[in-house]
């Protein structure tokens, strides 16, 4: 892991795409090439003490934040999810990449909003559905059968995928 931590870094400093982007790009290539064991972190039991290390180096950096800076980064974030959700309307309904994808413009449409909310509500959106709509057992199964497995894997794919890049474009702009 720290000859492919040093190598995104590398790239990252010769082109222009983010290290973090190539960071992606260089475990995903490992994992499927067998080369990194699944869940390392959990193997070497270092998970705990690397959550706690993260959130250690964001804290100290929270100090510095005055209003003047909460008052931008509210508008950048507001600016951004109404971007996000004209972007979710655009694929689901406008262009046909939704229908394609999916099958459905307003499963898509589903899918796409609830990427916002991410792990484990997804999971429970799609009980409450099922329990909502669904009349008998049998139908309230099918409901949530259908709908769990598009949500996990739209929110997986957002989370560890989008996000990254998205965040590798935005510190190009910092």
């Amino acid at each position: 892991m720290c000859v492919g931590g040093w190598l995104a870094r590398s790239l990252g400093g010769v082109t222009p795409v983010n290290y973090a982007v190539w960071a992606l790009i260089l475990g995903s290539l490992s994992g499927i090439g067998g080369f990194v064991p699944p869940k390392p972190l959990q193997r070497g039991s270092s998970y705990g003490i690397l959550m706690i290390a993260i959130y250690g180096s964001i804290i100290p950096s929270l100090a510095t934040v005055s209003l003047s800076d909460l008052g931008s980064m509210a508008f950048q974030t507001v600016l951004l999810f109404a971007l996000a959700i004209a972007g979710v309307v655009l694929v689901s309904y406008v262009l046909p990449i939704g229908k394609l994808l999916v099958g459905d413009k307003d499963l898509a449409m589903g899918i796409g909003v609830e990427q916002f909310l991410g792990f484990p509500s997804n999971v429970v959106i799609c009980r409450e559905v099922a329990e909502a709509v669904g009349e008998t057992p049998e139908e309230k199964t099918y409901i949530e059968d259908t709908l769990n497995v598009p949500y996990v894997v739209g929110g997986i794919t957002v989370v560890t995928i989008l996000s990254v890049l998205m965040a590798g474009f935005v510190i190009g702009l910092l």
